[in-house]
């Protein structure tokens, strides 16, 4: 029996009815989603802490209370853009329990009139996901940024200070705990990084070799492999640039690129792609070159010997210069341009690549045919290369 019924408190029994009426109360309880919600849009889920009854002898015991059904599911938002997120079985968060009936206002939307007179009912509760308790707490809360992340960090949005920062870590990878953050100790992952004065720049992680690209209002574009052993880039104003410390590799079907950066199409599907250069130099320390069609100033091989196949069926090289040269195949001679005038002297050293090509000199003296030119006069002469020497002819 309750000792206050033996005394006449009149202030002690109106607390006593006051208590009694703020139990039916209802304002929001910790909860735990059920069963995995199909749309997103309500939650089945059960209150977290036990409700109280009293049984007729005076004792208390505690129940759990029975699953609340169709809780609206808060996900934030405003405007045109909203955050949405699953609401599965073991989610907990917080059911707020509306201060009146809410079923006309939830059925119809728009301002509505109750449908009864209730108030903090447990009919009327609304669920807010995320509230955790202790043991369920989530490891490695920044403190300097906002992130959309995984519970376990393995994944990462981060909007801070430093711009925008994506980071996806391999799986593998420990789950953040209170001594391990994947974000910032993980060795190999993927990241997208947006930073206000540095630009946007792209990673590849594993271990101790990085992939990576970048962009910048300064730089242009840069991008590198292998921790920069090979290199692309794109300068304002210091142009195209590619390096590599095994090899290059070009391919234009169906186009023409010129020294200019240009690309015209070549309009046939079986047309293959040439490299004009007019007034410029291609230098191969060592590969392959190949165009049909193709002009080039000159073909250098920087340092030592360059292992080349050389296919030009109508291509010209005003000069070639190598440690030495292997061709692999047939190596059509290229053809002297016939509009442009030489002097004995100026004529390209003979050799048996440019054996049966032609010019025309503007200073031989006393040409004969099929005899070796000798400059120094004023008869302009045509010119043909036997292999070993230039002749008249």
């Amino acid at each position: 029996m309750d000792l206050r019924e033996y005394f006449n408190d009149p202030e002690e029994a109106l607390r006593t009815a006051v208590a009694g009426l703020l139990k039916q109360v209802w304002t929001a309880m910790p909860a735990s989603v059920s069963v995995d919600s199909q749309d997103g849009h309500v939650a089945t889920a059960q209150p977290m802490i036990k409700r109280q009854v009293t049984n007729p002898d005076g004792s208390i015991t505690y129940e759990d209370h029975t699953d609340h059904p169709d809780l609206p599911i808060h996900h934030l938002g405003g405007g045109p853009v909203v955050t949405t997120h699953p609401t599965v079985k073991g989610d907990t968060g917080a059911i707020l329990y509306m201060s009146r009936a809410i079923d006309s206002w939830f059925n119809s939307g728009g301002s509505q009139n109750p449908m009864e007179d209730r108030a903090h009912s447990l009919a009327d509760g609304v669920f807010l996901s995320g509230i955790r308790s202790t043991p369920d707490k989530l490891q490695q809360v920044s403190q300097t940024s906002t992130q959309t992340r995984t519970v376990d960090k393995r994944s990462v949005i981060d909007h801070g200070p430093n711009g925008t920062h994506h980071k996806t870590v391999d799986p593998s990878t420990a789950a953040a705990s209170a001594e391990f953050d994947p974000f910032s100790q993980a060795t190999t992952f993927f990241e997208h990084i947006l930073h206000p004065s540095n630009g946007h720049a792209v990673n590849a992680t594993d271990g101790g070799t990085t992939h990576s690209t970048s962009m910048t209002h300064t730089d242009g574009f840069k991008a590198a492999a292998n921790n920069g052993a090979h290199s692309l880039s794109a300068h304002p104003t210091n142009g195209t640039s590619i390096l590599s410390s095994v090899a290059h590799t070009l391919q234009a079907p169906n186009a023409s690129l010129d020294k200019s950066g240009n690309q015209t199409n070549r309009g046939s599907s079986t047309s293959q792609g040439n490299i004009t250069s007019s007034s410029g130099n291609v230098s191969a320390p060592s590969g392959a070159i190949s165009g049909q069609s193709g002009s080039f100033g000159s073909l250098t091989g920087i340092g030592g010997a360059v292992m080349a196949l050389i296919k030009a069926a109508a291509g010209s090289f005003s000069s070639i210069a190598t440690g030495s040269m292997q061709s692999t195949g047939p190596v059509a001679a290229p053809t002297i341009q016939t509009n442009q005038p030489y002097t004995v002297a100026t004529l390209p050293t003979p050799s048996l690549l440019l054996q049966g090509t032609r010019a025309f000199v503007t200073d031989a003296t006393s040409p004969s045919f099929m005899q070796a030119l000798v400059g120094g006069g004023i008869i302009v002469c045509p010119a043909f290369c036997d292999g070993t020497q230039w002749v008249a002819g």
